[in-house]
């Protein structure tokens, strides 16, 4: 880039970050409850924002409270709009569930009088910690008439960083935009593009709310749990303070999250918690799209191709449905690894075994994203592995299958451990489940629906009816890419000789037919899930549609072969256009459709809004209501006097005195892992009936923590991992910079 080019190039983008400044705004909590929001001791007098209390027919007291809203650590403000004829009317700022040090719950936070003499009153207080029950507390004096209108909450500025961060991602979207631009204009024509495609694909999240999602809800708690647990000072995070009433749950153990910590840490940098879910949902776009063009970039050695390959996998309406409908989360962050799994499987197999560090990061992006996606993703490779068994029997690509599995294993230790530890010991109820995969099987006519039908659902329905099923389908860019790869080839393609791309575009479309066979109706699931043990392995994948992800991969792959034969920049533009209009048809209608359907949350929503605790992770015979249920304070089962308690996430510190031994329940879900230390003695752990975690104190008095530990052999994998990486990482560096690569060793696009 030239200089004056640079100017104005960074002058527009100055100019667009001023256009955001106005957001700023927006950096504030406000919201307006009206009377009618809170609930009444009493049936009373209302109009539409106001209630009305008199002497007849109303004591002294609590007259209203509610209505439980999750506040963050900050300063605020509360204002009412009231008139009273009468003295002693008074309003509480509560928490109920606040932990106090000897061991009971509720705490006043402020105080705000109602003076008769005026009709707006206000009270300033503080939080130093996040509560998800605040609650004003009107209370009527007894004397005169007390009319209560409005309760305004308000913070200070900068309560969310929201507007701050998303001018900070323009400017570093900006960045790569430029950097690519000082390589060439091509390379800037191609970033430019995968940014407009992520962007478009992305439009639904260009809102101050979120709609419903079928798992959004478990996955919004995944991201609130790990922020609370990196608050707490766990590292890595094991175990979710969010579920249960913070009692927590073994999501980390059982479930990876790598990529949540990106939001979390979104989080931890101030966001709110809808800005934190948008911005990895972006994040996915961007990555899929990024990974959709490198697979067909480097296949077939052309940059229309990678973007054949980006336009029809980042819009594929099933993915698109993953994403927003299904809010599938882990499913959807595998899927934007799987065009690497396809690129590594084929250099591996049929291409350059040197390139087998690529299906490293593959297979730990699969894995780190989701387990039911690694089980498919290992038998898709498996699959592979023996249609091209001759030539994997190689010793070359023996080799590179064995170094790529080798450190795909070091890589992920750190998870894998900790994972089979609770796997093994068993006792979960997730390992219980069994489902019918052929009545969630696909019929033809789904596979490649258009459009967003009139109603659709969020669920998948059993065979006999496709009333209000979610959309499940990969849309009419699929049948394009086989029009365009037939039609290159067989009638404009007259050269004789090697076809560069034919090979590995029929090989895609035909491994993307079976990813359909296998999808659909026709398939034998129910003859195969008759033989126990491969029940067992298939039950737990749920639902046979799963593999239109490996489909959605391998139709990417013609798209890109079928711009090949396609001669000359205006051919090869006319091509994307098809591939475009026909991949964005059903995108939009999906993304349309899904802006007005039902709203979930705004930005004032926090973890308290959401439903569901979920109960796969919880430990065999624990009921998942009454261990939310229970107190979230310590529960002993005989006199016990308690000072100095404090519970930080998974760690709980008091000091005790009791008269006999005593056996106290904690507010800790009990899985195994846990530490208790008593005036640095260890104490042995149980679980109470009702799934908390339980220890008998003696007679006497002392200090006892508790504390999530796990296992030495933990820390010791975490240590491989993290040594695995920086070596790997020092000796990539070093090989580059031998051969002289270090300038431009990066991979063009």
């Amino acid at each position: 880039m030239e200089r004056k080019q640079t100017i104005r190039y960074w002058a527009v983008v100055l100019a667009l970050v001023c256009l955001l400044l106005p957001l700023l705004r927006e950096s504030r909590y406000l919201k307006t409850f009206t009377a009618m929001e809170l609930d009444s001791t009493v049936q009373t007098v209302t109009t539409a924002d106001s209630r009305y209390a008199d002497p007849s027919y109303l004591e002294a007291g609590l007259f209203m409270y509610g209505p439980g809203v999750y506040l963050e650590p900050g300063s605020f403000s509360l204002t009412m709009m009231y008139s009273t004829d009468g003295a002693g009317s008074y309003v509480e700022v509560y928490s109920l569930g606040w932990l106090n040090e000897d061991n009971t719950q509720g705490r006043v936070l402020a105080t705000l009088t109602l003076d008769p003499a005026q009709t707006q009153a206000r009270v300033d207080f503080s939080l130093d910690r996040t509560v998800d029950d605040l609650e004003f507390r009107v209370y009527y004096g007894g004397e005169g008439a007390l009319t209560v209108n409005t309760l305004t909450l308000r913070s200070g500025y900068l309560y969310w960083t929201d507007p701050l961060l998303l001018i900070f991602f323009v400017l570093a979207l900006a960045g790569l935009l430029y950097a690519a631009a000082r390589r060439g204009r091509p390379q800037a024509a191609v970033v430019a593009a995968l940014i407009g495609l992520a962007l478009l694909a992305s439009y639904p999240l260009f809102t101050d709310f979120l709609t419903v999602g079928m798992d959004q809800e478990f996955h919004l708690r995944r991201i609130e749990g790990l922020f609370g647990a990196l608050q707490s000072g766990q590292w890595p995070a094991r175990i979710s303070t969010q579920h249960f009433g913070g009692k927590g749950y073994a999501t980390g153990v059982m479930y990876p999250e790598l990529f949540l910590y990106f939001p979390a840490a979104l989080r931890l940098a101030g966001a709110s918690l809808l800005f934190s879910w948008k911005a990895l949902l972006f994040a996915v776009n961007l990555g899929t799209a990024f990974s959709a063009y490198f697979c067909g970039r480097r296949l077939m050695n052309s940059r229309a191709a990678g973007m054949a390959a980006a336009i029809v996998y980042l819009l594929s309406p099933y993915r698109l449905c993953d994403l927003y409908i299904r809010a599938a989360l882990g499913e959807a962050l595998a899927m934007a690894f799987l065009p690497l799994l396809l690129y590594g499987l084929w250099q591996l197999l049929a291409g350059d075994a040197g390139q087998w560090p690529w299906l490293v990061l593959a297979c730990t992006g699969v894995f780190q994203s989701h387990i039911l996606s690694t089980e498919m993703a290992a038998v898709f490779a498996a699959l592979c592995a023996l249609a091209a068994l001759p030539a994997l029997t190689k010793p070359a690509r023996l080799a590179a299958l064995g170094k790529a599995a080798g450190l795909t294993v070091l890589v992920n230790l750190w998870f894998l451990v900790p994972f089979l530890t609770y796997t093994l010991k068993g006792g979960f109820k997730i390992f219980g489940s069994h489902v019918d995969l052929h009545q969630h099987a696909l019929y033809p006519a789904q596979m490649f629906s258009t459009f967003w039908s009139a109603d659709p659902g969020l669920w998948s329905q059993s065979l006999g009816s496709l009333d209000s099923e979610m959309l499940l389908t990969l849309g009419l860019a699929p049948l394009v890419c086989l029009g365009l790869l037939a039609a290159g080839w067989w009638l404009f393609d007259v050269q004789s000789g090697p076809r560069p791309g034919l090979r590995q575009g029929v090989a895609a479309a035909v491994v993307a037919g079976l990813c359909l066979y296998a999808a659909s109706v026709y398939f034998p699931w129910e003859l195969l899930q008759r033989i126990p043990a491969l029940d067992r392995l298939l039950s737990p994948v749920q639902f046979p549609w799963r593999t239109l992800a490996f489909a959605a991969a391998c139709f990417a792959v013609v798209a890109a072969a079928a711009t090949i034969p396609f001669r000359g920049r205006g051919a090869k533009m006319a091509v994307l256009g098809v591939l475009l209009a026909a991949a964005v048809l059903p995108a939009s209608s999906m993304m349309d459709g899904l802006l007005a359907s039902q709203v979930y949350m705004g930005q004032t929503d926090g973890i308290a809004h959401i439903g569901g605790n979920y109960n796969e992770y919880l430990p065999e015979g624990v009921n998942d209501e009454t261990l939310a249920a229970a107190s979230s304070a310590l529960e002993p089962q005989s006199e016990l006097e308690v000072s100095g308690l404090t519970k930080n996430g998974c760690r709980i510190e008091f000091d005790y005195t009791a008269q006999q031994d005593t056996v106290v329940y904690l507010p800790l879900t009990a899985y195994p892992g846990y530490s208790a230390r008593l005036n640095g003695q260890t104490l042995d752990l149980t679980a109470a009936p009702d799934g908390r975690l339980a220890v008998t104190l003696p007679a006497g008095s002392g200090h006892l923590t508790v504390d999530f530990a796990g296992y030495w052999y933990w820390n010791a994998a975490l240590a491989v991992s993290a040594f695995t990486v920086l070596a790997w990482g020092a000796k990539t560096v070093y090989e580059r910079r031998k051969r002289g690569e270090s300038g431009g060793a990066a991979v063009s696009v």
